[in-house]
């Protein structure tokens, strides 16, 4: 499928193809969901920039559409305890369960983000079977719980990845 979805206010294009690409996109047609999407605004952090930081309220997810995000504990000086590259999401967990974030996230190169606000994070989970199963196998993931190859339910399959027991 190729297309594009114009986000709010036009101030970015979103394509098909990278969206496509988002683990939380796996097995989801995206025509069903493009509506919510186009209703989130796309943002851009240069390195260095901080876009969560330890104890700030939280109610967007990120999808990385590009770039590369690093994850610390302490500080922002700290040694990373992950790196997220495109493809992946930070910041859902904060809208799971209302706290605070818990890490600092940090752009280790530029990055372009697909911000989704709390109302839209929920609309997408009801209205995707796969976008449920693929938040869920996300979050498993981090906790690390391992994920089995065996078939689920829409085909929505992972197998086993690397983990951080990081929460954001």
């Amino acid at each position: 499928m190729t297309g594009k979805i114009a986000a709010p206010d036009d101030a970015e294009t979103l394509n098909w193809d990278e969206l496509s690409r988002l683990r939380l996109f796996e097995n989801v047609g995206l025509e069903s969901v493009e509506g919510l999407l186009a209703a989130c605004p796309v943002r851009q952090l240069q390195p260095g920039e901080i876009l969560i930081s330890v104890g700030q309220a939280n109610d967007t997810m990120y999808l990385l559409l590009s770039g590369r995000l690093r994850v610390h504990l302490d500080s922002v000086d700290s040694e990373p305890v992950d790196v997220l590259d495109a493809g992946e999401s930070v910041g859902e967990l904060s809208i799971i369960d209302e706290k605070p974030a818990s890490a600092f996230v940090v752009a280790e190169q530029s990055s372009r983000l697909l911000a989704v606000p709390k109302d839209i994070f929920w609309a997408l989970t009801r209205a995707s079977h796969s976008i449920a199963c693929n938040l869920l196998f996300t979050l498993a993931e981090r906790c690390g719980i391992p994920i089995s190859p065996f078939p689920r339910a829409n085909d929505c399959s992972r197998t086993t990845s690397a983990w951080s027991p990081w929460t954001i």
